[in-house]
Parts: structure tokens; C-alpha cells; sequence
């Protein structure tokens, strides 16, 4: 049953209660409200059963296909009563939208569908580590078709490979566990999974390319949308505090830089050089970084340095001097801070001493 149970995107609204000067008693209040979202709730029923993936999740089909023709017909229309050109406009982003949206659709049930066949054969194979391998295996979803056929593949392969072993680890591995009996079950498991394990690995190929399909439609979606601010930042201790823009922003620098290289470090204080350049100070290390020209590009090091390793800091002005312990001779012996402000170089320094003393 587990194999039917999915469900995914149920689109459920229930509507608010209004209630203008209920004169009754708190248990008859309590009923109506109770009596009013559980007529609610099974009048829109069909939209959880139609959101099943056993049977292709039909509301997400229908839901989508509608969108696709409304803007198809939406776009141009709105367009035309304001010149010539936003109808030209209108029409390709209907027209776009619609391809979009039809191609997702169709492609989204097919994944649902071969999915749920696929997770029926996995526990036909009665091999329950082959299961949790497949389980997280789904986890890393296909962004685009060419992930999908190599994911695919991949799981193409695994079914052969554990299906043809099988045959002969599975009886090993039930004699083991529960001698005689256990060989008897081991033979069993493995001849199911001779016959399952392949036939589940292709599906899975189907499964997917559908998927990578599917996604391909919304690949450029993410990259077109900006974010407006950066994620809140959340400190050691995991509690939500009131949004910081300065710390959300350094947070922010310090798990996208290089590629996400130092996302796990715990972040404590950065700040900006100038309008490229920043100083970003972890618990263990110091970064100056900076970012491309190309407006939204990720943030890069240009040099690190271990605190540990300083030997001391001195302050000049506008200027933040780290001295290093040169355990290598190809590092320099100091690294030089120029900040256009004093206020901002004061901030540092103070900072570096806090941590490293």
C-alpha cells in the first residue's frame, strides 16, 4: 500500500468562517467551526485522490494543461488593447506557455505512473536493503533530460548488477542469518530479483527520462527569478531572530563563495572593502573575497588564512595589518587590509582580537 500512497501538490483551499456576533454557547461555537471545515474538507476530497501518483496525479494534469491554454489565449488578448507589438509579445508568451505546460504535463504523469509501477516491483523483490538504496537514490531529482537519461542509466545498471548477483549473495546471506530455512528464502529472494530487479531498472530509465523531461520545461525558471533579500541568517544555537540584512548578506557570501567549498564553516562577521571586495571572519579562518563584475556571479576567495596562524594584528589608520606565521615560504609574511573607511577597519580589528584571544 505504501507503493499507492503517494500524493503530491493537492491543492486544497478551504474558506474562511465568518461568524458575526456568535451569541452561543463556546461548545456550540466549537461545533460549527468543527461541522464547517469538515464539509469543507470532504467536498474537496477528490483533489487528494486525484493528486494520488498511482493514478497519475489527473488534478496536476488538468490544472496545468488549463493554465497553459488560459495564457495561450490570456497573453495576446491582453496585449492587443495596448499596441500591435505587446500583442506579438503576448502571443510568444502564450504560445511558450502553453508548449510548457502541456509538455510538463504530460510528462509529469508519465513520471507518476512509471514511478508507482517501479516502487511496486522494488517490493516485489522482497530485498529491503535493495529498497532503501533505491528510496535515497530518488532523493537527487533529474533538473534537466540529460540528468534524466544518466540517472537513468545508472539505475538501469544497478538492477542488472543486483539482480544477477543476487542470485547468488541472497541464499549465501539467508544461510547465514537463518541456516537452512534462511537458504530456502535467500533462493527465493534471489530468483525475484533476477526477474524484478532489471524489469524495475529499465522502468526506472522510463521513469527518469520523464522526469528530466519534465524539468527541462522548468529549468530556467529558478535563474530568471532573483531573490529580493538573502535568507535570514540562523545562528549556532538554530534560534529565528529578527532578519539582519548584514548578517543574512555575510551568510549568504559565505555559503555560495568558491562553489559552496566552506558552506559548513560557522560564519561571525564580514565586511565590505569596497564595492567588490569584503572581509568575511569565520570562527577559524579570515577571507578576503571578492565578486565578478557579471551582476548576480557567486563570490570568490583570493586568500584565506587560518587564525590560528596570525601572529598578530596591528591597525593603522584605515589599514588592518594580519602578520603570519610562515610555515611555508612561499606565503608573505603579512596580509594588508584597506578599507575605505576607519569606523570599518576599527570594526575588524576589534573583531579579529575578540576571536583569536
Amino acid at each position: 500500500m505504501g507503493a499507492l500512497a503517494n500524493i503530491e501538490d493537492a491543492p486544497l483551499m478551504l474558506n474562511g468562517l465568518l461568524l458575526e456576533h456568535p451569541f452561543v454557547s463556546q461548545q456550540d461555537l466549537v461545533n460549527r467551526i468543527i461541522t464547517h471545515y469538515t464539509q469543507a474538507g470532504l467536498k474537496q476530497a477528490y483533489k487528494i485522490v486525484g493528486s494520488a501518483d498511482f493514478l497519475g496525479n489527473p488534478v496536476s494534469l488538468v490544472s496545468n494543461l488549463g493554465t497553459g491554454v488560459f495564457d495561450f489565449f490570456h497573453e495576446p488578448a491582453k496585449g492587443i488593447v495596448k499596441s500591435p507589438k505587446e500583442f506579438g509579445k503576448g502571443l510568444a508568451v502564450g504560445t511558450s506557455s502553453l508548449a510548457k505546460k502541456t509538455v510538463f504535463s504530460i510528462f509529469n504523469t508519465a513520471e507518476k505512473l512509471t514511478g508507482t509501477i517501479a516502487k511496486v516491483g522494488g517490493q516485489l523483490t522482497f530485498d529491503d536493503e535493495y529498497q532503501r538504496q533505491r528510496a535515497i537514490t530518488k532523493q537527487r531529482k533529474a533538473k534537466h533530460v540529460g540528468e534524466g537519461v544518466a540517472y537513468g542509466l545508472v539505475d538501469l545498471g544497478v538492477g542488472l548488477y543486483k539482480g544477477i548477483t543476487g542470485v547468488v549473495k541472497d541464499p549465501i546471506k539467508g544461510a547465514q542469518k537463518d541456516g537452512a530455512i534462511g537458504l530456502l528464502k535467500g533462493v527465493g529472494r534471489g530468483l525475484a530479483g533476477l526477474v524484478m530487479k532489471p524489469t524495475v531498472g529499465a522502468i526506472d530509465l522510463l521513469t527518469r527520462t520523464a522526469e528530466g523531461i519534465k524539468n527541462t520545461t522548468t529549468v530556467f525558471d529558478s535563474i530568471m527569478k532573483a531573490r529580493i533579500r538573502p535568507p535570514r541568517y540562523i545562528g549556532p544555537d538554530q534560534l529565528v531572530t529578527t532578519y539582519d540584512y548584514n548578517k543574512a548578506l555575510g551568510q549568504e557570501i559565505l555559503q555560495t563563495m568558491d562553489e559552496g567549498k566552506y558552506k559548513t564553516l560557522k560564519y561571525k562577521y564580514h565586511c565590505a572593502v569596497d564595492n567588490r571586495y569584503s572581509v568575511l571572519i569565520t570562527s577559524d579562518m579570515i577571507f578576503f573575497v571578492s565578486r565578478a563584475l557579471i551582476r548576480g556571479s557567486k563570490w570568490s576567495t583570493n586568500w584565506v588564512e587560518i587564525l590560528s596562524a596570525l601572529q598578530g594584528i596591528e591597525i593603522d589608520g584605515a589599514v588592518v595589518r594580519l602578520y603570519i606565521n610562515q610555515a611555508d615560504e612561499n606565503r608573505p609574511p603579512h596580509r594588508s587590509l584597506s578599507f575605505s573607511k576607519i569606523d570599518d577597519a576599527k570594526a575588524v580589528y576589534k573583531k579579529l582580537l575578540k576571536i583569536t584571544n
